[in-house]
């Protein structure tokens, strides 16, 4: 993929196709309205989708660290930001469990 492609194209709906030329695409959401009031299909970039989804599962991790480390000490004073950094290095509970070990808790 190139920077010049869209991570977001609309496909027209199928009620409002030309019956030469089908449906149209295009980078704008809603760009004609729909005389049946139907909107046009959004599509997203697979690439774009892959990136969303291992950002979901990092922050997914991140909060499962932080949930265990709320475990082992439920104090608001000991999440402090330094012991939250130690939630960020973690990207796994198993790498979880080995940064505890490393920090003494």
């Amino acid at each position: 993929m190139s920077d010049k492609d869209h991570e977001v194209i609309y496909l027209q709906p199928e009620c409002c196709a030309d019956p030469y030329e089908g449906r149209l695409w295009c980078e704008d959401p809603d760009p004609v309205d729909c005389e049946d009031g139907k909107t046009w299909t959004k599509y997203i970039r697979a690439d774009r989708i892959e990136q969303l989804e291992a950002e979901n599962v990092r922050l997914k991790g991140i909060e499962k660290a932080a949930r265990a480390i709320y475990v082992y000490d439920p104090d608001p004073e000991v999440l402090s930001a330094e012991r939250f950094g130690v939630v960020v290095k973690a990207l796994d509970w198993i790498e979880l469990e080995l940064v505890l070990q490393q920090e003494g808790w």
